[in-house]
């Protein structure tokens, strides 16, 4: 009701963030050349509303500008968005495509602790026994099928190496665009993984003895005639 009222007397929806919030870290802890004191403005981008993560609910993408409208030096969005304009003045544009490394892991009922997998004798990369379990077939369907209705259309799905990994392969989009739907994909895919009582997670490392998760990203420049 809030956000309707706002967007009533305002184009713009977006609320305060302290200035400290782009060099904070998890230890509360300020990065240096970041100022405790002060305030952004974090504005939704209104194109990128989509559907999820969680059922019923709906997220948007946002940028952070000062309370003039005017970029904000830290913010990624406004960091990439500047380096497209400087890229398409020299005549170049860029399709980039995300694949999504991440791994399922089993909790337990009795504390919650985080293992291996259930029932992974087997898997590996592109391996067919990765995929007989029914309940992790479903959740992969689930996965696909929420994406689709936010209308994230995937290309490709498979296990990878790691106990538990899998890989999904996001479409070529526009570097703006590909970004959002790769948050939004990544969001979508934790969360329903968590409803089903497991845990997804992109830690590069979660086991030593295992192979890593990666975020690999493809990207192909075209130039245009400019006149």
């Amino acid at each position: 009701r809030r956000a309707l009222d706002m967007l009533k007397s305002n184009p713009h929806l977006q609320i305060g963030i302290t200035t400290a919030a782009l060099g904070l870290l998890q230890n509360d802890t300020l990065l240096t050349g970041v100022m405790p004191t002060g305030e952004h403005k974090l504005r939704a981008i209104m194109s990128t509303l989509k559907a999820g993560p969680c059922e019923g609910y709906a997220s948007i993408q946002g940028e952070f500008v000062e309370k003039d409208g005017s970029p904000v030096a830290l913010c990624p969005r406004s960091l990439l968005r500047h380096t497209l304009e400087t890229s398409k003045a020299h005549g170049l544009v860029f399709l980039v495509g995300f694949e999504i490394e991440i791994v399922f892991m089993s909790r337990s009922h009795q504390d919650g602790t985080l293992n291996t997998l259930y029932n992974s004798a087997g898997h590996s990369w592109s391996s067919s026994r990765a995929m007989h379990d029914s309940t992790i077939t479903e959740i992969l369907e689930e996965i696909y099928e929420k994406l689709a209705e936010s209308r994230i259309f995937l290309e490709q799905f498979h296990p990878e190496s790691c106990f538990g990994q899998y890989e999904f392969i996001l479409p070529a989009l526009p570097a703006m665009e590909a970004a959002d739907t790769l948050i939004q994909a990544r969001e979508i895919i934790s969360t329903i993984v968590a409803n089903h009582g497991m845990r997804a997670t992109l830690y590069p490392k979660p086991f030593s003895h295992m192979a890593g998760t990666a975020s690999h990203s493809g990207y192909s420049p075209s130039s245009f005639p400019l006149f």
